[in-house]
């Protein structure tokens, strides 16, 4: 078991903040005492599979992360909810429970938006956060899975200088790599190996994205980078709103 003494402290001076997307600083969600710790697993958005792939080969590091930082809020229960389908991660996860007391799995549907934080958090509690609120409202702390591996790093003084970045949609290879912050966004794509050289950009997942321009750099929260092809529909419905840009390479 991880110690999570002085938790919050090594979680800030490593710059740890949600990497899920919202970028939320994590050492201020464990300043908050709870009595339920969440890692969300659920992969929220189609396409996107890197909590998947980092519960499935950083199970270990997740299982105490969360150990961790149950310690630190004064929390008896932990929760890693994922969906049932993914079973490599399921089978990973299980085999470090034994170690965790407190501990659990909640299998998902496998739905959109389950990894919402207000819905998981209703699904494993059953507790409403009212509008406006926050999961701490409800007596619940949700880190995305590789801020909990982060968490994990910051505790061996290992600040965030890195991103576990998924790229998908019309690649040869999609793939999920770990790669140096500020790393511009078209050097992904190039490794994925592009099935077009006029496409678009966007940055995280196809519902919840945003267009991006390819020479943007890598952030804490670029959870993924989804090429599509130009004429794609919604390469199309991002460009009538003015919200997509285009480039040959």
């Amino acid at each position: 078991m991880v110690d999570g003494t002085g938790l919050p402290e090594k979680v800030a001076a490593a710059g740890v903040v949600g990497a899920g997307g919202g970028g939320f600083p994590t050492a201020v969600k464990l300043q908050k005492r709870v009595d339920t710790v969440i890692g969300n697993g659920a992969e929220c958005e189609p396409l996107l599979g890197v909590d998947q792939f980092l519960m499935a080969r950083h199970a270990r590091e997740i299982v105490a992360a969360l150990t961790a930082v149950m310690e630190a809020t004064g929390a008896g229960r932990g929760v890693i909810a994922l969906k049932e389908k993914c079973h490599e991660s399921v089978r990973a996860l299980r085999e470090c429970l034994s170690g965790a007391p407190g501990v659990s799995l909640h299998l998902l549907e496998d739905v959109y938006p389950v990894g919402d934080e207000h819905l998981l958090v209703y699904a494993v509690t059953g507790r409403v956060i009212g509008p406006g609120g926050l999961p701490g409202d409800a007596g619940v702390v949700v880190l995305n899975a590789e801020t909990a591996y982060n968490v994990y790093q910051a505790l061996h003084g290992r600040p965030v200088t890195e991103k576990w970045t998924g790229v998908v949609g019309a690649v040869e290879r999609p793939v999920t790599v770990k790669v140096p912050l500020g790393v511009p966004l078209e050097q992904l794509v190039e490794l994925a190996g592009p099935l077009t050289r006029d496409f678009v950009l966007l940055a995280g997942g196809p519902c919840m994205g945003r267009a991006v321009k390819p020479g943007e750099p890598v952030t804490k929260t670029t959870k993924a980078v989804v090429v599509l092809p130009a004429d794609h529909p919604l390469a199309v419905r991002y460009r009538a709103a003015g919200g997509l840009v285009k480039r040959d390479l």
